[in-house]
Parts: C-alpha cells; structure tokens; sequence
C-alpha cells in the first residue's frame, strides 16, 4: 500500500502545526533556521505559470489624487517601492500575516538609521508584537458588531453619522465576508474608498467632528491593507502612511480648540460636559490609536518605532465605566462612582497603581501590553478578564 500523501513540510507535520508550503524553506523553517524536507515534489513549472496566471491583479492606490496639508495641501507622498522585508529575514509579507503566531522578533535590530535608544532587543517586544497585530485586525469586527471600538464611543456619531463612517462601515463587513472570489471587489472599492477619502479631507472646510471621522476611517482601512498580507495592498498602505501621519497631526489641533471652547485642556472628564467629553476623549484616543499603528508597522519593518517618543506625550482616559457609558446618566453615574484613571506612557506605574481590572478598557490593556508585555498584563487581569482582551499566556 503506498504511503500516505502529505503536503507539509517533515517539520510542521511532526509538530502538527499549518505549514506555508513555501520552497525551499517554509515559513516556520526559516524563522527557527531548520533544514525543510518536503515528502512531495515541487510543483511543476507549467502548474505554476498557470496559478499565476489565474492570480488577480489588483490596482494600486491612484497617485492622481490631490495633495493636501492642514493649509489645504498634503506634501508629495512617495513610496517605497523595495517595500522591504523584516530586518535580518528574507520573509513574505503575506506569509508572515497568514502565520503571525509564529512570527520571530530578530535577537538584535541595530539599523544605522535608527535612533539607538529605541531599538530594543527583539524578543522582548515578541509577543506584544503579535498581540498587537492581531488586536488590531480585531477591531474590524468589534466595530461591525458593537458599532464602537477602543477609540470610536459608540455614540460618537448618534446625531450625525459622516460619510466616511458609513463607508469603512461597510467596507470592515464586507471583508469580514472575504474570499479568493471576491477579494479583488474587495480591494478595489477600498482602493477607491480611499481615494475619495483623500479627496475630500479639508480642514478649512469640515468640522473637527469630520476630520475625527476620517482620520477613524483611514486608520480602520491602513489595518486592512498593512495586515491582509497581499503585498499590493502593501505598497497602497504605505503610500498613505504620510498622509494618516499629517491627520493625525491636524487632530491635535482640533483637540486643542475643543478644548478651548470648553474652556479646559486636561483630560479630567469632570471638566467637560458629556458630548464634548466624548468628542474631546475620541480625539485623544484616535490620535493614540493613529500613532500606535503607525509605530507598529515601521517596528515590523524596520525594527524600531518611529513615533514612539510621541506616543509617550499622550494621555487618555481609561476607565472602562465611562468610556462604556451608553447615557449621560449613565456617565455621570460613573464619575460620580469611579477614578476617571488618567493614564500616560511616561508614568504608566504609578497612573495605574490604584487601578482594578474590572476599571481598565480596552485601549488600557492595549497600552499595558505595550508598556509591560503580555505575561505581566496577563498576570495583573487575572484569569477573569483575560480572555475579554483576547489575551493568552
């Protein structure tokens, strides 16, 4: 009787994990460095021509659309078109997105280009490397679903829903729903999405409420295209990058005059009313969000954050009692009820020294991975809440 067919790899088959059937070495060979033995021959030249052939072809952003800065004009964006791999590997990108669990942090990231004091050694950024990711990727659904996530408050939009709201809507379903058959439908209308996006962003001329609402937008449709793992999608998501960068940067000063007309610029809830509070924490929250996707990525590709001295300047409120709160009775409830839990990267400690893990939310957890790892995070929530933040040991 003849033996069994096995497409895997002799590796990812004795230890039953999903092997990339990737030739020569498979993706969990060559991250561990080990000899990759196939059982079945390579596909032949003609199968393979023919595969390509059948691949889609998607369209790259449009480098048609206008330029625009917080003046009314963005700088040219150009791209990286060696769109390069993770530092000291030769890895797909789709490989690496379709295997995140397996994914390596290199030991020592020294690029000569980066400011020395914030490369780290890589496996202590490994797991909250791979949790970010896949937290990200999370939001997709959780906003479908609940209509709000770790930076848009569910009522938010209640008495007026933008344009752009509707549509990353609409685009984060129907990706949910994604398959070899329709994803080109898929990444088209994104690709067009965008564009109209771009497009119409003027911040002489929307609200700050509209300028939030795109900046939201793009953030939900960067985490599409730089963590599908199709590589077009990539190259689109890079081409945008300065742009998210520059929005960003018109958020705060949309922050500052929210604050302004509330005549406060301080996180304290205590001094806002509850719409404006929602508005001015939706800011803070996005331009966090904002920045720490963008650090990310230029941690995953270049092996340092190039935003992380930013991202230690912002503070937001983490109490998961008011950022839940579905009423203003129900927030003043839990003002009058709860620490507002003014949290900062820079005094992380001693922010959450008298906090409890039924008090922090989502974006909370998030910023304790970054700043403490997963198994400290995971230690102070306790197996209670653990699993509410999709954490595991």
């Amino acid at each position: 009787m003849p033996a069994p067919f096995r497409r895997s790899c002799t590796n990812c088959a004795k230890s039953k994990r999903r092997c990339n059937l990737r030739r020569p070495r498979c993706f969990r060979c060559q991250v561990r460095s080990l000899e990759c033995n196939y059982q079945s021959p390579p596909p032949t030249a003609s199968s393979a021509a023919a595969a390509a052939q059948n691949s889609p072809q998607y369209a790259v952003f449009d480098s048609t659309a206008p330029e625009v800065n917080p003046q009314g004009s963005l700088p040219p964006i150009e791209l990286d078109i060696s769109l390069a791999t993770f530092p000291d590997y030769d890895l797909d990108w789709a490989d690496v997105m379709s295997n995140i669990d397996d994914y390596m942090v290199p030991d020592d990231l020294r690029p000569a280009y980066s400011p020395s004091t914030s490369v780290v050694p890589g496996d202590i950024y490994q797991e909250r490397v791979i949790y970010l990711v896949k937290r990200f990727k999370s939001y997709l659904n959780i906003f479908v679903t609940r209509g709000s996530t770790a930076f848009v408050h569910c009522k938010l939009f209640s008495e007026y829903t933008p344009t752009a709201i509707e549509d990353v809507l609409g685009i984060c379903a129907f990706y949910g729903h994604k398959n070899k058959d329709n994803e080109y439908l898929i990444f088209r209308s994104i690709s067009q999405k965008v564009l109209s996006l771009v497009r119409l962003f003027d911040p002489q001329r929307l609200s700050v409420l509209d300028q939030l609402a795109s900046v939201q937008a793009l953030i939900f449709y960067q985490i599409i295209r730089l963590f599908d793992g199709d590589i077009r999608q990539r190259a689109d998501a890079e081409r945008t990058d300065r742009v998210l960068w520059e929005w960003t940067q018109q958020l705060k000063v949309g922050l500052t005059q929210s604050s302004m007309l509330q005549g406060t610029n301080d996180t304290d809830p205590r001094n806002y009313t509850w719409r404006a509070w929602i508005q001015a924490e939706s800011l803070r929250r996005t331009i966090l969000v904002s920045l720490l996707l963008q650090g990310l990525y230029s941690y995953l590709k270049h092996g340092w954050n190039k935003v992380h001295f930013e991202i230690k300047e912002l503070s937001f409120c983490g109490q998961r009692a008011l950022w839940e709160a579905r009423s203003e009775y129900s927030w003043k409830t839990a003002l009058g009820g709860y620490s507002p839990l003014f949290l900062n990267l820079s005094t992380w400690d001693a922010d959450m020294q008298n906090a409890k893990p039924s008090d922090v939310d989502d974006l909370a957890v998030l910023m304790m991975t970054v700043t403490n790892g997963v198994d400290k995070t995971c230690d102070w929530l306790g197996e209670e809440y653990i699993e509410t933040f999709d954490l595991q040991r």
